[in-house]
């Protein structure tokens, strides 16, 4: 099995437990009148002309395992806002990774 394949296992696994926490209906009611449009922002931010640039924070990768072990996330966002990112992903779901 390739560590796509975990990913994928692992966020099924995932998706069914949520489930059983929340019925679709349930979502949909606290998400009616929220700000709609919210990924608006991302798209303004690659959607320019020229490179956009999404730095990840992440603490560990599952092909690589951890890659920072203090793991300042805070700190990192902040770094690359600096250096001109358009938009910053940080990976907070880090129980899958070996």
């Amino acid at each position: 099995m390739s560590v796509l394949d975990d990913l994928a296992m692992y966020a099924r696994a995932r998706v069914n437990e949520d489930k059983q926490k929340i019925c679709l209906d349930e979502v949909k009611r606290l998400v009616k009148g929220k700000r709609p449009g919210a990924g608006e922002e991302f798209y303004k931010a690659i959607g320019g002309n020229g490179i956009s640039f999404i730095c990840e924070v992440k603490k560990a990768s599952p092909s690589k395992g951890i890659i920072d072990e203090k793991f300042d996330y805070l700190a990192i966002a902040r770094e690359y806002e600096k250096a001109g990112a358009d938009r910053r992903n940080t990976y907070l779901y880090v129980s899958w990774i070996p």
